[in-house]
């Protein structure tokens, strides 16, 4: 009898979800007490009083703010004419647009300085028609271009999965009763991408508010620097994290609050199915030339802003291309991004599945509030600034002597910090596999290994399969945690290509940018093939 109420108590299904919740949650109290013990005689009141503390955080949220409106406001458009438009390469703009929204910092501010730099494209163009051209990446204007270059694509990206899940038999009922470009967007889109956007939002916010790599390269000075930057700074300085505790929970704090501010606008959001990204509407009878003029716009527009990518291939196929891959260096610092990035990937993916498989089953049971706050659980860890998230961690373990202690915990550490995007990719699509399947597979009796084999495996391994190759791809780019333990560990293919630009090698530094870029288009490329052949085999 005791027994049986446990298993009511607890349901197997709850398990994997509340176990990782309460290792995260535990994780998250011990790195925040650690922080704590080593603020002794702290004075609160300081860093509110201190005009370059004040300086720093409201140039952090005035950025963040920008980047997040910049990124979020242009992609319902570019979603809307990509849903739209079928066109010749629209398949490889799809897949640039993921590339792009996980490639590492590095490159794409490598990219965006042979643009628009000083002696870049644009000044050299300036030059020969005569034109003056005077322009620096430095400061606000540079960091909320990165910050749009990787999150409006991936706005872009799930905006326009959002407007896939729409029943075409929706919009036929739309043109049957007459209904306007205004009045379809108004009752039938916007419900869903207002959900989305909601849950975007405080996800973007995040990444732009904790930008670490963006802000340590194009940092302005002491009026542009990021908050994140602030306390690396600071650490560097006083050794310990312990006196810009404040810093660390207010930046916690904020993220949280915009996060749960985007989780309450989002509640009432509609259940979502998932399809595959079809054309919403086909053959619109109110289709017409200045609609669809107004769509190229919008594609064209997003296709400028991919021109840091062409600008990376350009500049690596030069005079020294061979002479840099036959440096033993260069393979060594790849190889070691891949091992590290592997681990990482696979532990993000592991914490978000367990977490969503439980989160999506509560959720069909109608307990939404314990359903996000496991979600809840694997946002909350990320919200640490990287670097404190990796100091602490050490601090922690230092005193076990093991070889490769050190090697796991970066690999920890990225993926912890690749969590939100393998949820934020696996959410709508586990969430719909288990509305569709659950009551059957119960009616059924399929449980456990043959239930993945069977039903969920094949319908999940596409999206598992991006999450793998994303997550990969992000910590491919971390520059600030290896740099910090890199002695101990190696060169990572990010880190060298840091330390190339810091030595003003620039030929070089563009043949390790050409590589990384074309690894990370691999590792995406790989992905889809090997679940594309899945499927069919399936």
């Amino acid at each position: 009898m005791a027994s049986g109420c446990r298993q009511r108590l607890i349901a197997p299904w709850l398990w994997p979800g509340l176990l990782t919740a309460v290792l995260l949650l535990i994780l998250f109290i011990t790195l925040l007490s650690v922080l704590g013990r080593q603020a002794t005689s702290l004075d609160w009141t300081h860093w509110w009083h201190d005009p370059y503390w004040c300086g720093v955080i409201r140039f952090t949220l005035q950025q963040a703010l920008l980047s997040t409106l910049l990124s979020l406001l242009p992609a319902i458009p570019v979603a809307q004419a990509l849903a739209r438009r079928r066109f010749w390469g629209r398949r490889w703009l799809l897949q640039l647009l993921s590339l792009s929204s996980a490639l590492p910092a590095v490159v794409v501010i490598f990219g965006l300085m042979t643009l628009y730099g000083r002696q870049g494209w644009l000044a050299r163009l300036g030059a020969w028609v005569g034109i003056s051209y005077s322009s620096s990446l430095y400061g606000l204007h540079g960091l909320v271009l990165v910050h749009v270059f990787f999150n409006l694509p991936l706005a872009t990206r799930w905006l326009l999965q959002t407007l896939s899940t729409l029943p075409q038999a929706h919009y036929r009922l739309a043109q049957q009763l007459g209904m306007s470009a205004h009045q379809r967007f108004r009752w039938l889109e916007w419900p869903r991408l207002r959900w989305q956007l909601c849950s975007m939002a405080g996800l973007i916010f995040s990444l732009c508010f904790n930008s670490f790599t963006s802000g340590l390269i194009l940092g302005g000075g002491p009026q542009a620097t990021p908050l994140a930057v602030a306390i690396y700074q600071s650490f560097t300085e006083e050794g310990s994290f312990g006196q810009v505790l404040p810093l660390v929970l207010l930046q916690i704090s904020c993220c949280l609050g915009i996060y749960a501010v985007g989780q309450r606008l989002a509640e009432s959001h509609p259940a979502i199915m998932m399809t595959d990204l079809e054309p919403y509407w086909a053959r619109d009878p109110q289709d017409n030339g200045y609609r669809r003029c107004w769509d190229g716009i919008w594609i064209l527009g997003l296709l400028l802003l991919l021109l840091p990518l062409l600008a990376v291939v350009i500049q690596g196929c030069n005079r020294m291309l061979f002479q840099a891959l036959a440096q033993p260096h260069l393979w060594r610092a790849l190889g070691c991004s891949l091992s590290l990035g592997g681990c990482a990937a696979l532990l993000a993916v592991t914490l978000a599945y367990s977490l969503l498989w439980s989160s999506s089953r509560l959720q069909q049971r109608h307990a939404l509030r314990y359903s996000r706050g496991l979600l809840l659980s694997g946002i909350l860890i990320s919200l640490l600034p990287p670097l404190v998230l990796a100091t602490t961690l050490l601090h922690l373990f230092h005193a076990i002597d093991i070889p490769g202690v050190i090697w796991g915990l970066i690999g920890v550490i990225n993926g912890l910090i690749a969590l939100p995007y393998a949820l934020k990719i696996l959410t709508i699509p586990l969430y719909d596999v288990v509305g569709q399947s659950d009551q059957l597979c119960q009616g059924l009796g399929i449980q456990g290994f043959n239930r993945w084999r069977l039903i969920d495996g094949p319908l999940l391994c596409r999206p598992l399969a991006l999450a793998l190759a994303v997550t990969t791809v992000l910590s491919l780019g971390e520059v600030g945690i290896i740099a910090l333990f890199g002695q101990e560990v190696g060169t990572t293919l990010a880190l060298y290509l840091y330390q190339q630009l810091g030595a003003y090698r620039g030929d070089e530094a563009a043949v390790t940018a050409l590589l990384l870029l074309l690894c990370c288009w691999g590792l995406l490329r790989v992905s889809e093939a090997l679940s594309h052949r899945h499927v069919t085999v399936n």
